[in-house]
Parts: C-alpha cells; structure tokens; sequence
C-alpha cells in the first residue's frame, strides 16, 4: 500500500491556489444599520502571499437588529451572531438559521440577511433582502423574521 504523504502533490493552476494564510471575513459596519462583509483571498505562485494579488468580496446585507429566541445557539443577549442568517422556506418567513444548543456561537459580529427564500414579501428583492434591517422573533412557537410583509 503507497503511504499517502509519498503521493506527488499536483500543480494547480496560479487562480486556483490560496496561501495558507487565507483571510477570515471581516465584518465592516456601514451607515443606515447596514453593514458589507469583506474577505481577502491572497493568489500564491510561490509559498509566500502578495498583497498585491488581493481579490475584496464586499456584500451589502440588512443586519439583525434584534432576536428574542434566547435558545437559539447565535442568541448573545438578544443579538444574533451568525455570520449571516437565511429566511423563509418559501411561503413562511422562518428563520433557517435558528438551532437549539446549550453552547452559543463565540462571535463579536453580529448577523446579517444573506438570503430570503419568502418571495411573498414586500422586502424580498430578487431572493435577497431589502429592509434597511430585521427583527427574530417567536411566530406561532417558531423562529421568524417579524419584519415579514406580505405583498
């Protein structure tokens, strides 16, 4: 049997290989409650990165200004500190997020909307969401966005 560490490492084309040091993204906070997360990936020729190199991914989100499901793992003091949360399956305006834990989530940065499945609402631009920002909260005994208007 080869011993897998004898194995010769493929060559990856230059667009293709990160440098070990890959940044984690960056929460920026921006005016009107919104906020852009960033990220910073250095391209590696050799084994050392080049700043010059650098590809920024900025994306503008509503935040979470608030949550009341204190047994959701992201719920830090009734802020919710996923990286960034997804609503609705469709037709309810659900929280995908939300998950029962007794651990919660070590994160200073708060949540943002990546995504909105509830086409039916008002704030839902092309599956993402449009209000300046949101409110979790119980619906019927469930995790729900509470800013959710139908069309």
């Amino acid at each position: 049997m080869t011993d897998p560490k004898a194995l010769p490492v493929r060559n990856l084309p230059n667009s293709s290989r990160r440098a070990p040091n890959d940044s984690k993204p960056e929460i920026l906070n921006n005016s009107a409650g919104t906020f852009s997360l960033r990220r910073d990936n250095y391209l590696n020729d050799t084994d050392s990165s080049n700043p010059d190199e650098t590809m920024s991914v900025m994306k503008k989100m509503p935040s979470v200004s608030a949550c009341a499901i204190g047994e959701c793992a992201y719920n830090i003091n009734k802020s919710c500190h996923a990286v960034a949360i997804t609503i609705g399956d469709g037709v309810h305006p659900l929280c995908d997020t939300y998950f029962s834990s007794m651990t919660n989530a070590a994160s200073k940065e708060t949540a943002g909307v990546g995504a909105c499945k509830v086409s039916i609402c008002r704030y839902n631009k092309t599956f993402k969401c449009g209000a300046t920002d949101i409110q979790i909260g119980k619906l019927s005994n469930q995790a729900a966005c509470l800013t959710f208007a139908a069309l």
